[in-house]
């Protein structure tokens, strides 16, 4: 789409000619998305203090005329000039992550959805262009699940540039589910989640299920720049980081862009609580083998327990992951389920027992 900038310098009349025209592409391809895509924002009631900002710079850097916008949250409303946004509600302010997304979901007529965090603040225009090959793309191939802007690590080179720009992450890749913006068929991204499931654990444990996929592709930037939505995103963190504004990140940003935020609300990150110095990671939210046992349990169910254990155990051996449970998890997993399967037997035995007579 901008593929003509640049070439030779241009005058001032001739830059907002290109700019008109540049928009004026964007909202020709506009129109032709928005049959095919919905947009979901995904937030809680809690963090309204970003909607602000969030779709001031959404709406300068999309221009997302014409496409469906859902803000899902859990009871409060909202609105913002120029946009036309849905907020939807779950049945119980107090229903789990999951089953909140499952209902944002089910809102969704079209075959294709963006799932945006309300802290992923736009920092230039979204390559609108890009959306369009990748939707048709995903149209040529059904088997496509996602496009991600999210350079995910992977473990070896596995089709890169079959589809320019972009790798194929291999089955049983660490965080083929993930937050990132992606553009996601909007029937797989239905299928991966659970009621149950926070973003957290979704990110971890609910990733078995799509290495257990033979069927299903997921691609992801092969360089950071590819992305077609560029949210500042950093391992040192960005936007907001366990409740609190990572400074180094939103001050510059939103002076730049003109934004009064009162950051007194949720304060800044300390030095002692960023990411770059959190070096246990997720695994202060496993903080017992039996924990990390229930949270997969509640999850997925207590079949899911030894899958989960040899899928991050081959990660382990792939990529040397950290995050990896050792053998005392196996080790308590397989007693747990020999418990289970003595207790069934058990109760089998007494059922036939008390109808033979």
């Amino acid at each position: 789409m901008r593929f003509w900038r640049n070439r030779t310098p241009q005058t001032e009349k001739q830059q907002s000619i290109t700019l008109f025209l540049d928009l004026d592409m964007d909202m020709i391809m506009n129109t032709q998305l928005k049959d095919k895509i919905t947009i979901i924002i995904n937030s809680c009631d809690s963090y309204d203090d970003l909607w602000i900002p969030f779709f001031t710079l959404f709406k300068k850097y999309w221009n997302p005329e014409g496409f469906r916008i859902l803000l899902n949250t859990e009871s409060k409303d909202f609105s913002f000039d120029g946009l036309v946004i849905e907020c939807v509600h779950p049945e119980k302010p107090e229903d789990p992550y999951g089953k909140r997304m499952l209902n944002v979901l089910s809102k969704v007529t079209t075959p294709y959805v963006i799932p945006l965090l309300d802290d992923y603040f736009i920092r230039k225009p979204v390559n609108i262009s890009l959306i369009d090959n990748i939707i048709k793309w995903m149209d040529q191939d059904k088997r496509i699940a996602y496009f991600n802007c999210d350079c995910t690590p992977t473990y070896y080179d596995y089709e890169v540039d079959t589809y320019p720009g972009f790798k194929r992450l291999p089955r049983g890749n660490e965080y083929v589910l993930n937050m990132q913006t992606a553009v996601w068929r909007t029937k797989k991204l239905l299928k991966y989640w659970r009621p149950q499931v926070s973003p957290w654990e979704w990110e971890l444990h609910t990733n078995i299920i799509a290495a257990r996929s033979r069927y299903d592709k997921f691609y992801c930037v092969s360089d950071p720049k590819n992305g077609f939505c560029n949210y500042g995103y950093s391992f040192n963190g960005m936007g907001v980081y366990r409740g609190k504004w990572v400074k180094e990140d939103v001050v510059t940003l939103f002076q730049k862009e003109n934004i009064n935020v009162d950051f007194s609300k949720r304060g800044f990150l300390s030095s002692e609580e960023h990411p770059a110095c959190d070096s246990l990671g997720i695994r202060n939210s496993l903080k017992t083998i039996e924990s990390s046992s229930q949270l997969i349990e509640r999850c997925l169910g207590h079949r899911y327990n030894i899958q989960f254990f040899c899928f991050v155990k081959r990660n382990q051996v792939l990529s040397i992951s950290r995050y990896a449970p050792d053998y005392l998890f196996l080790k308590y997993t397989l007693a747990k389920e020999q418990k289970r399967f003595i207790k069934n037997i058990q109760i089998k035995k007494r059922f036939f027992s008390k109808h033979r007579h």
